[in-house]
């Protein structure tokens, strides 16, 4: 007995017992997952070890002060002494420019910082990013729609603080078409670079047919006016209304599937509806998953009459529940997703496009329209970064 009091006591001096330890990593887990429910839209990574004298070291890092805060003093609150080491994302002390613009037509956003990692989503270019952390050549970013990835260092611009605020006030155009260029003559010659729908650019200036426009990164040159909209009328005039949904889902017909996809080059399923959405000024979560969480639920277990045109149809399995797909509901039955290709079906059995499949695994709906904008379905007039 005596030994074991030794022991105990030899610990105590040492460090934390391992029991300790876990029951801590549960409270740290336990506030980390109320803060960030979902790790694609956040980070709170905290693991506890024994340190000297009883002392708990915590280490890890986050993107939530206030998390960070929260798990300090739950922590103390129990008795111990605590050690922060727990990094907040972006640590402004290693880089001070942690905003940044995407300066490419596409920049892909991958799982790891590596060219061979899977590509979770994309970005497009005028798209304001915060800058989270650096590793070699690649930088972790956020996007305007919480989603948090790896890209290329080359595809944004980065800024500092002051330098972004500088760019939101600028004045800028979005661009509305499906595809186009940036040209280096105003007789269209010389493509600076390419151009995918929802685009932004900063306008140096009006000359004849066409604004000269400059990239983030500081390349210039022309395009036509009738291909782009003033960004700031634009984002006062845009609303969600059906029939402009409808139309800009139907530009993208036959639009091949690209996992990961986000920009009217290519789409996969989640991709497509957020593009639709974005076109129309709101920002849409990334994934199917996501988006299902969002949004007005309308009841279709008694058939489809409640649908609107706009509505959200999300399909997948349903024990467990597991949202694996979505599509846009465009009346008279039909709803419009990217399956291969973009493309319309139907729920009605007897229609030539009726899909057995997509009926039977249709798990709900969900409106956006109408809906105040929040978290899942902001509006760019809205957003901050913006």
């Amino acid at each position: 007995m005596k030994n074991l009091y030794l022991v105990w006591l030899l610990l105590l001096v040492i460090g934390c017992q391992p029991s300790v330890i876990k029951t801590v990593q549960q409270e740290i887990d336990t506030i980390s997952s109320q803060w960030v429910p979902d790790n694609r839209e956040g980070i709170c990574n905290v693991l506890a070890y024994s340190g000297k004298q009883g002392k708990v070291i915590l280490k890890g890092e986050t993107i939530y002060n206030e998390a960070r805060q929260e798990i300090i003093v739950s922590i103390k609150e129990k008795g111990y002494e605590v050690v922060d080491s727990i990094v907040v994302l972006p640590d402004t002390l290693v880089n001070s420019k942690n905003w940044g613009v995407v300066t490419l037509s596409i920049a892909n956003m991958r799982r790891t910082p590596r060219h061979s990692s899977e590509m979770l989503s994309q970005t497009i270019m005028g798209t304001p990013v915060r800058i989270l952390k650096k590793k070699g050549s690649w930088y972790l970013i956020q996007t305007p729609d919480s989603y948090i990835a790896w890209t290329n260092e080359s595809a944004v611009q980065a800024f500092s603080r002051a330098a972004y605020e500088s760019w939101k006030q600028s004045d800028r155009v979005i661009f509305l078409s499906n595809a186009g260029y940036v040209f280096k003559t105003k007789q269209r010659k010389e493509v600076v670079c390419d151009l995918v729908a929802g685009s932004i650019l900063e306008v140096l200036g009006s000359e004849g047919e066409c604004c000269k426009v400059q990239l983030p990164d500081n390349r210039s040159g022309y395009i036509a006016k009738g291909e782009v909209k003033d960004f700031s009328v634009w984002q006062q005039e845009v609303n969600l209304n059906q029939a402009q949904l409808c139309h800009d889902a139907s530009r993208f017909m036959g639009l091949p599937y690209q996992w990961g996809g986000t920009s009217s080059k290519a789409l996969d399923c989640s991709g497509f509806v957020k593009t639709v959405y974005y076109l129309n000024g709101t920002i849409l979560a990334r994934d199917a998953s996501l988006q299902f969480r969002h949004g007005e639920k309308i009841d279709i277990s008694n058939g489809y009459d409640l649908l609107q045109k706009g509505d959200l149809l999300y399909f997948g399995q349903q024990s467990p529940l597991k949202v694996t797909h979505v599509g846009m509901y465009i009346g008279d039955s039909e709803f419009i997703h990217e399956a291969g290709r973009v493309k319309i079906n139907s729920l009605d059995s007897t229609r030539a496009n009726f899909s057995h499949y997509r009926t039977i695994s249709l798990l709900g709906a969900r409106r956006i329209i109408g809906q105040a904008s929040q978290k899942g379905l902001v509006t760019v007039t809205n957003h901050e970064w913006y």
